[in-house]
């Protein structure tokens, strides 16, 4: 969803178990325990490629951590480090309303105080901001001394700093990036998270359906960005953009039976404080968003797809 400073590219971890308070894990999003698993993967990838030494440069590399004269105390420094992590927690659970509705209850409790509710956007500009993001979080890092951190601030220091400095190996590569895809691109994904979107008071139920009146922009980055990447003869196959157009088409055929309008329905039942007026008024603001908003949204994607076939 999607930001992309470069929105979710640029979200590594949840730090679930560094805030646990009020803190609800977003579906589709990597856990810590998940970044763990792929860190020991590369391992082994790497292992055994050990012989050919094709990488042995590379592991030695990335098992090292910078040198830092570092004057903090060991108290000090834990404290300021996890002053940087609150930092960057609360800059990821911002990027978009989704996100922060799926990951805390209460933001407030955090200190965070939510801004107009935005989709975020998706561009090749976006991308090079994200590089820039994770040359910051490096930088930061790098004024740490990594052997007066705590065993936690340690493996999430290597998660940071891994994944940044990974990040960053593909500035060269950003228009390659893709958001569609047939099975789990945006386009299937967006319905799914709208559909699980919490609805813990009054004020959640007025973002939904702003959030829904922004479709249209956000779908309109997308197209902005395929068309960049069709002049460059870098735009999707065939056979993969008519199943995801396919995939759009079946999903607002029968607007009047969308999924989106049954589902806000039962989910507004869950809302107790709401009065029955209030509850039909919103059931309205939903119909009209979804048919006025988000179908014409996918109708302008299904068009702009069509018109790139063959330019891959």
């Amino acid at each position: 969803m999607v930001k992309k400073r470069a929105g979710r590219n640029e979200r590594y971890f949840e730090m679930t178990h560094h805030f646990d308070s009020g803190f609800r894990s977003r579906k589709k999003k990597p856990k810590l325990q998940a970044f763990l698993a792929v860190l020991i993967c590369l391992l082994a990838v790497g292992g055994f490629f050990w012989k050919s030494g094709a990488i042995r440069q590379n592991q030695v590399e990335t098992m090292l951590h910078p040198k830092v004269t570092d004057k903090r105390s060991e108290e000090q420094a834990r404290e300021d480090f996890d002053k940087q992590l609150q930092k960057i927690f609360e800059e990821e659970v911002t990027d978009d309303t989704l996100t922060l509705n799926y990951t805390l209850k209460r933001p407030e409790d955090y200190g965070i105080s939510e801004k107009e509710p935005t989709l975020g956007s998706f561009s090749l500009e976006g991308l090079r901001e994200s590089l820039i993001v994770s040359e910051n979080r490096i930088a930061m890092l790098e004024t740490f001394d990594f052997e007066k951190l705590n065993t936690e601030q340690q493996l999430l220091y290597d998660i940071i700093y891994k994944m940044s400095k990974q990040n960053l190996t593909a500035a060269d590569f950003l228009e390659y990036s893709e958001v569609l895809s047939p099975t789990s691109g945006i386009q299937a994904q967006l319905p799914v998270f709208f559909a699980e979107y919490h609805f813990y008071q009054k004020e959640d139920v007025e973002k939904y359906i702003a959030l829904l009146e922004k479709v249209p922009d956000y779908f309109r980055d997308i197209l902005t960005f395929e068309k960049a990447k069709s002049k460059k003869g870098i735009f999707m196959s065939d056979i993969t953009a008519q199943a995801i157009i396919e995939q759009c088409e079946d999903f607002i055929k029968e607007p009047e039976k969308n999924y989106m309008i049954s589902v806000f329905q039962k989910k507004l039942s869950e809302l107790h404080e709401a009065s029955e007026k209030e509850k039909k008024e919103w059931m309205k603001k939903n119909e009209t968003a979804v048919k006025k908003s988000v179908i014409p949204a996918y109708k302008e994607l299904i068009k702009g797809l069509k018109a790139l076939k063959g330019t891959g």
